[in-house]
């Protein structure tokens, strides 16, 4: 026990899930995260969040900290009155 080392949390190789099955259990239960996730960060922040996914079947999910369609709205606005803004992934 004394030389026993923790590894503590391990990062897990990201690749498809192989199982039709697999891959929806995860999907859902990500899902769940994900809107549960943009919920505390709008709360925390004060930031209008949205999101959207769309499952491997097809089916629709959206969410936000107001409607989606505000979001985008605000969205689409944004970029045609600066068109030269770079909107990217992760962007400060």
């Amino acid at each position: 026990m004394e030389n026993e080392t923790k590894k503590g949390k391990q990062k897990i190789e990201m690749k498809l899930i192989e199982s039709e099955r697999g891959r929806a259990v995860s999907f859902s239960k990500r899902k769940k995260t994900l809107f549960e996730d943009a919920k505390k960060f709008a709360t925390q922040t004060g930031a209008d969040v949205g999101v959207m996914l769309f499952s491997p079947g097809g089916k629709s999910y959206s969410g936000g900290s107001t409607s989606i369609e505000n979001i985008i709205e605000n969205f689409l606005k944004m970029k045609v009155e600066d068109p030269q803004r770079h909107y990217a992934e992760g962007e400060s």
